[in-house]
């Protein structure tokens, strides 16, 4: 459900925005019937709330100004694990002992950070006796909004000692508790327009 509203641009304004509710599921394939259970993409995307605001405004002096707000709440996800049978079970029923990939817990049972982006936008018109000059500003995450992503996922491989036992050992994820990657880029672009 999506609940919007919108100014037109008239004397010398205009606002604009919309929330949106929601609830996404998709629906996959793979190798296995447990792929069609467990895979990420199963509610991978779910945002059930996104948030937009975005406006234009005559300033003094022939400055004309424009926002874009844009905010939403986290992806939905889960822990997982891949579990390695022992070579004699594998044998015992004829299987190759390959990994499988499983959810220990539903996805979105946890949910990621939100996220929000302010751009903003400043221009100005300046005329001349052969044509109009215009200078521009915009500034991307103009709140300088620092995103800093990191391994959640604890586990990466668990090797249990025979079936239905929870006696075993597991290698821990590479990326769990690291860095993975920043975003907390402010970019300012100016812009020059000639029209004749």
């Amino acid at each position: 459900m999506e609940l919007s509203f919108d100014k037109r641009f008239i004397h010398g304004w205009s606002l604009g925005g919309s929330a949106t509710f929601s609830k996404t599921t998709t629906f996959t394939c793979g190798d296995s019937p447990n792929d069609f259970v467990n895979t990420p993409g199963r509610d991978g995307y779910d945002v059930p709330f996104i948030f937009k605001l975005y406006g234009t405004f005559d300033l003094p002096y022939g400055f004309v100004t424009s926002f874009f707000l844009n905010y939403r709440v986290g992806y939905p996800w889960g822990r997982s694990v891949s579990i390695v049978p022992p070579d004699d079970w594998a044998q015992a029923n004829n299987i190759v002992p390959w990994s499988v990939w499983v959810m220990l817990e539903p996805n979105g049972t946890r949910r990621e950070q939100d996220y929000a982006n302010f751009d903003f936008h400043l221009e100005k018109e300046f005329k001349l006796p052969f044509g109009t000059i215009g200078a521009f500003l915009d500034i991307y995450n103009l709140l300088g909004n620092r995103y800093v992503n990191y391994g959640l996922n604890p586990i990466s491989e668990w090797f249990p000692v025979a079936e239905g036992t929870s006696e075993g050992t597991y290698t821990m994820d590479y990326n769990y508790n690291r860095v993975t990657s920043i975003d907390a880029t402010r970019t300012f672009k100016f812009s020059v327009r000639y029209k004749f």
